[in-house]
């Protein structure tokens, strides 16, 4: 308790402090036009708290870390900073999960293959082997559980030897019932693709959500023959303590002023995989990827879970 509060009692007088002396930063993401001191600045680079950081345009993205691994501050807005002013806007990462990230990184930009990236393959979720569709999402160990409420979706068809499929698919029919069967929600796509938003009203109350995906025919009708079967899943929504115990720890690793960054999501992703809630992490990486700016780091994390988790698509091996 006491190292961490003096801890931060450092941090709070570190502006004051880092006027006598030059403080280092190492460069963990840094993507697009970024300058320091007139020179481009790349990932892998130390700086010093002297030092003025310029961001050339609103598609860059910079995150820069302490020496000591346990403060992160990140810029994506075009600008120049001077790095002695940034000092308090330094967030706390003295966790487990933000460790992991960092060490994964650093091991990527020394071109080293961490740990993690040989996780092993887990497979798709899917139940009948010759069914006509081939849901692609992350499994989990036990029942496919979810915390939050937004669920991507992708599927594809099967090619042969699997199955032969003898009716034309132009477009898809997505289906969610209920554990008794009771229809909740239906909507035809021409893509193989879909985010499901759990907010919305037809799903109040509803902790077991079946997800059924048909092709359709040229006659607009579901596919049922019985040697082109649809794929389904069942996906179980957390209970109100475990949503609640999730959350408390989430908070205890990530204050709301650092939640909704690309690096929180990153830490975000890591805490829902270690917990077992893969549909969350592969949110958390997605929505890391995108306040990145599609930095090329968070990028490759992203490859990786869909590697690790059997989340290519056959079409695209």
């Amino acid at each position: 308790m006491w190292n961490k509060f003096l801890i931060s009692l450092i941090w709070v007088f570190l502006p004051l402090i880092a006027f006598s002396q030059n403080i280092s930063f190492y460069v963990l993401v840094a993507k697009g036009s970024i300058a320091i001191n007139n020179s481009p600045l790349n990932q892998g680079d130390t700086i010093t708290n002297n030092q003025e950081i310029k961001i050339l345009d609103d598609s860059s993205y910079l995150c820069i870390i302490s020496i000591d691994k346990k403060r992160v501050l990140e810029i994506n807005k075009r600008g120049a900073y001077k790095l002695m002013n940034l000092l308090h806007q330094f967030n706390a990462i003295d966790n487990t999960y933000a460790q992991m990230a960092i060490i994964d990184l650093m091991d990527y930009i020394k071109k080293k293959e961490s740990s993690r990236f040989k996780y092993i393959y887990r497979g798709r979720v899917y139940r009948t082997e010759e069914g006509f569709v081939r849901m692609i999402l992350p499994d989990s160990e036990g029942p496919n559980k979810l915390y939050g409420n937004k669920i991507s979706f992708k599927w594809e068809i099967r090619q042969p030897p699997y199955i032969i499929v003898n009716e034309p698919i132009s477009k898809y029919r997505f289906y969610i019932t209920n554990i008794e069967e009771e229809l909740l929600f239906k909507k035809e796509m021409n893509q193989a693709m879909y985010t499901l938003s759990l907010t919305d009203d037809q799903f109040p109350s509803d902790n077991a959500l079946l997800i059924k995906i048909t092709g359709i025919n040229r006659k607009n009708n579901d596919v049922e023959d019985i040697s082109v079967r649809d794929d389904d899943v069942t996906i179980f929504r957390l209970a109100k303590e475990d949503k609640e115990r999730i959350e408390i720890e989430l908070g205890n690793i990530l204050k709301n002023e650092f939640r909704g960054t690309a690096f929180s999501k990153l830490i975000e992703a890591y805490f829902f995989e270690n917990n077992d809630l893969p549909i969350d992490a592969l949110e958390a990486y997605k929505d890391a990827l995108k306040l990145s700016s599609e930095a090329s780091y968070y990028n490759k994390m992203y490859d990786f879970f869909l590697n690790r988790n059997g989340l290519i698509p056959q079409s695209q091996k």
